[in-house]
């Protein structure tokens, strides 16, 4: 995945919302996620770039994913930790 750009900030949405329904009990799948971030934000991001964005979260541990199809997504300690940093370091820049 070398050579290509990521948006840090979408990927921490994306996080978040994953953590969020975690908390809840509910489980995402990418689909929903996608939906969940365009509805939260009202950002039209491409379903592709919002796929990439995981992919990424997965090859770097900070997502699994669980089941079969639809897999769903779920937040390792270290996403979480993801999560908590970068809240903590847009607190510092503010």
């Amino acid at each position: 995945m070398g050579g290509r750009w990521y948006d840090y900030a979408l990927l921490y949405s994306l996080l978040r919302i994953v953590y969020e329904k975690q908390l809840a009990g509910q489980a995402v799948g990418l689909r929903d996620l996608w939906l969940e971030y365009r509805d939260r934000t009202g950002i039209k991001v491409n379903y592709y770039t919002v796929k990439r964005h995981v992919e990424l979260a997965v090859e770097k541990g900070l997502l699994e994913r669980t089941g079969t199809r639809p897999t769903k997504l779920k937040l390792t300690k270290k996403g979480v930790d993801y999560v908590f940093l970068f809240e903590r370091l847009s607190e510092l820049i503010k």
